[in-house]
């Protein structure tokens, strides 16, 4: 099997990156893309937290619960729950993510202030937003 090395060039075996640092932030897996900010990373959690690290250190400077989908109606074979599944963005000075609830929220990156949230379901019962 043939692997891509990082530095573009064709390798048959992989070379292994040494970690800067690993930090738990549930007990699920983060099924979405991390953001990386100015100083800081971002990912999105399905029991619906954003959390805010470090970027040299991985140490959580904060967290944040957002709404989560309500799936005890909506499918009740899940066994999961349905928080985030889409990559958070960075932008100027702020970072946005989808909720569980079809809901975009703004935080400001260093302190996680709640800046708003609105709401795309347009009152959609089991609206959400993902990403592949």
């Amino acid at each position: 099997m043939w692997f891509l090395a990082l530095t573009g060039v064709w390798a048959q075996t992989p070379i292994p990156l040494p970690s800067l640092w690993e930090t738990q932030v549930s007990r699920w897996p983060v099924v979405a893309g991390v953001a990386v900010g100015e100083d800081m990373v971002f990912a999105g959690t399905l029991e619906g937290r954003l959390i805010a690290m470090e970027k040299g250190s991985g140490r959580i400077r904060w967290s944040r619960e957002l709404q989560t989908a309500d799936l005890a109606t909506a499918w009740p074979e899940c066994v999961a729950p349905l928080g985030i599944s889409s990559q958070p963005a960075v932008w100027s000075g702020n970072v946005y993510v989808a909720d569980g609830r079809a809901g975009i929220v703004a935080f400001r990156q260093e302190t996680g202030e709640q800046l708003w949230r609105g709401d795309l379901s347009q009152s959609m019962a089991g609206a959400y937003i993902g990403a592949k």
